[in-house]
């Protein structure tokens, strides 16, 4: 159940960068509605999928999708 929820929040911060081209960690957060040590679980997670790309360091950090890795359709 876990690894569904996962994938499903994945394909959601995935939407988002159809609208943006980078996020904080407090937009996701927010946007989908989890917690915060969930959404930095969650960012992680896709940092080493290769999914995002992480810009930027500590409270100016914010992700960006990596356009090579991508599955937007």
């Amino acid at each position: 159940e876990y690894y569904d929820r996962s994938n499903l929040y994945e394909q959601k911060v995935i939407q988002m960068f159809k609208i943006s081209s980078s996020l904080t960690r407090k937009e996701i957060q927010e946007t989908i509605g989890i917690s915060q040590a969930s959404t930095i679980n969650l960012i992680r997670v896709m940092l080493t999928k290769a999914i995002l790309i992480k810009q930027g360091n500590g409270r100016n950090s914010k992700s960006q999708l990596n356009v090579n890795k991508s599955r937007i359709e």
